[in-house]
């Protein structure tokens, strides 16, 4: 049968092409064909997926890149599952953005309660001062009344002072009263010792003597009568017993000399020590009467001066019932203070319209609002949990991790061939704007340091990577024999640099140890070639 001429088939087994009606047998591992070709006789050669994504190589769409693969081999088939990532980072989001609308609407609740308790505090507040500020007035009328405040006031500054004395000299007399107390409990120590040690000297004197006394017969006592405070052997005379006792005495007696000794030296530093701290003590135990003499002093002027404030009839007993009347201060400083008071409240009353400035202590718009909220929760409720299938999220995980090697791969493989040109790619997965698609994002570094898009390289650098994309995802692909032809190109990349791409890259395939089986079949059209490359079999045929 009689080959149509619209036919173009590759015969990977015995490496044979067919371009219309001539046979080309492929015997050599590189081989270029050169002729004037129309694109109808290359339509088998021709890669739909990889031409749509040549459109723009500096953002491609991530299912244009999918498709190229998971078409062309089966272990590359469920990759169309990993854009479904993005289905779960858009739930994830619209449920985080509705967590935070509703924490954002519990935040202002929260802030108006608390705005509403501080507006009450600060009115309450206002009151003590409007108190304080009639006392001041009617204080000013007095002579007798700003005497005793002006009195009162003096003894409030002494006692501060003396307070503060009292803090200083307390660590001193704290200090020595310590080194005292310890002395003391030194000569304590000392003289029970020594009292002690009096009654086992005794004992032992009290023992000769009962020893003594068995010898010459004056009583006979049974021998367990006799109680000893050492133990003797009973092959021991009583001399040897006597001996003993009196050894011990001795002994016991020497221990006193030395105790005795130590006593004279603790009660000498007690001597010496004692008189500074008898100073200090004096002068603590003044300071504290002092301060008590002024705190009884002060209780009473306070006490005359609520009696002598009531002879006027605009002052009650609920007025005196402020803070302990102490000094009462000018009445200008408290007028400043009530003023920035009422700034503070006009502030609170624009930022939160849920309080009643006529009724201030009725929560009942606060509580309102709560229960809204409530309600609202109970509506939301179903927005604000993240729901997801485990078994699917895991999966598609898997598959977008196992796309995310497979980019790592073909940079790899890209880089491999970019070196020869000084530059080096980077692929990124990223998102657009409306985070709703996922694109492969392709970056370019020339020379180690500049770092530059797809449309800043060189015609010839961008001819040289359209190649090399198209052959490095056939190798991923496991293509034995990769054919290429420039009829499907692009018009501003069909130039002779495509010559220049084939000389540089040729080497790579003989130095990489995992290209070596890599067969490459160059179908050039209308491309004439003017330099001989090396280690490629050139082939001219006529269009048929």
């Amino acid at each position: 049968m009689k080959k149509n001429r619209a036919e173009s088939i590759i015969q990977l087994n015995n490496l044979k092409i067919s371009i219309g009606e001539k046979e080309i047998v492929i015997t050599d591992r590189f081989t270029l064909i050169l002729g004037k070709f129309k694109k109808n006789l290359l339509a088998q050669f021709q890669d739909e997926r990889y031409l749509k994504i040549s459109k723009n190589y500096d953002l491609i769409p991530i299912d244009e890149f999918i498709e190229i693969f998971q078409n062309q081999a089966k272990n590359f088939s469920e990759l169309s599952k990993a854009p479904k990532l993005l289905d779960y980072l858009g739930e994830f989001h619209r449920t985080i953005n509705n967590n935070i609308e509703i924490f954002s609407q519990y935040n202002k609740l929260i802030q108006s309660i608390i705005h509403t308790f501080e507006f009450n505090l600060l009115l309450k507040k206002k009151k003590i001062l409007l108190k304080e500020l009639k006392l001041s007035e009617a204080s000013k009328r007095s002579s007798k009344l700003t005497a005793i405040s002006n009195l009162i006031e003096k003894l409030n500054e002494s006692l501060i002072n003396n307070k503060n004395k009292l803090k200083y000299l307390e660590e001193d007399f704290l200090q020595h009263k310590n080194r005292i107390d310890q002395v003391k409990k030194t000569l304590d120590d000392y003289n029970l010792k020594i009292q002690n040690l009096n009654k086992q000297k005794k004992e032992c004197f009290n023992q000769i003597n009962s020893i003594t006394r068995q010898m010459e017969g004056v009583k006979k006592e049974k021998k367990d009568d006799l109680k000893l405070t050492i133990e003797f052997d009973e092959n021991l005379t009583n001399a040897e017993k006597i001996q003993a006792l009196q050894k011990k005495a001795k002994k016991i007696q020497y221990e006193i000399n030395e105790i005795k000794t130590k006593l004279h030296e603790t009660s000498l530093k007690f001597e010496e020590l004692y008189p500074r701290y008898e100073i200090f003590e004096k002068d603590y135990q003044n300071l504290l009467d002092i301060i008590e003499n002024d705190h009884y002093k002060i209780n009473n002027l306070k006490d005359e001066y609520k009696e002598k404030i009531k002879e006027y009839e605009d002052i009650s007993d609920e007025d005196l019932n402020i803070k302990n009347v102490q000094s009462i201060r000018l009445t200008n400083e408290i007028e400043e203070e009530i003023e920035n008071l009422n700034a503070e409240l006009s502030e609170i009353l624009n930022l939160n319209n849920q309080i009643d400035p006529e009724n201030p202590e009725n929560f009942s718009l606060i509580t309102k609002k709560l229960l809204e909220f409530e309600e609202l929760l109970k509506l939301k409720r179903e927005e604000l949990i993240i729901k997801y299938d485990q078994n699917e999220m895991l999966e598609i995980f898997e598959r977008f991790r196992k796309f995310e090697t497979l980019l790592n791969e073909l940079e790899e493989l890209l880089n491999k061939f970019l070196a020869k040109i000084n530059i080096e790619s980077q692929l990124q997965i990223t998102i657009n704007n409306e985070n709703n698609f996922f694109f492969v994002q392709l970056n370019f570094m020339r020379n180690n340091e500049e770092h530059i898009k797809f449309e800043e390289l060189t015609t010839p650098e961008k001819i040289f990577f359209v190649i090399i994309l198209y052959i490095s995802i056939k190798i991923i692909l496991k293509i034995e024999t990769i054919v290429f032809s420039n009829v499907f190109l692009l018009s501003q990349y069909n130039k002779l640099s495509i010559y220049r791409t084939i000389r540089k890259i040729l080497p790579v395939f003989e130095s990489e140890e995992n290209l070596t089986t890599t067969n490459l079949v160059f179908i050039i059209s209308n491309l004439e070639m003017k330099k001989k490359i090396e280690n490629l079999r050139v082939i001219n045929i006529e269009e048929s």
